[in-house]
């Protein structure tokens, strides 16, 4: 009895040393996911307002790499957001 009671304490303690690990891990996604957001939102706005660079010869056909590279960021700062989200989601369920 003495021993079974013992496993159930260490069960107990092994279950709220995960819980504090999982809440700090959902923790630093959050700040993530803010961080992911704010990004997002400047990307969105750089998109928005565009600034296209040209060659010298003023042909709108040809674009720098630099006016690229927002939309490239855009796109894995989505991903990145998209899976940190759903790990996020699948951690809380988790809990539960």
């Amino acid at each position: 009895m003495k021993d079974r009671i013992k496993l159930l304490e260490l069960k107990e303690t092994a279950l709220e040393i995960s819980e504090a690990s999982f809440l700090e891990k959902e923790k630093d996604l959050q700040q993530k996911i803010e961080e992911l957001e704010k990004r997002l939102e400047v990307l969105d706005q750089d998109t928005e307002n565009p600034q296209v660079s040209t060659t010298e010869n003023s042909n709108p056909t040809i674009i720098s790499d630099d006016a690229i590279k927002p939309v490239i960021n855009k796109t894995e700062d989505q991903e990145i957001f998209d899976k940190l989200l759903n790990r996020n989601k699948s951690m809380e369920v988790e809990l539960k």
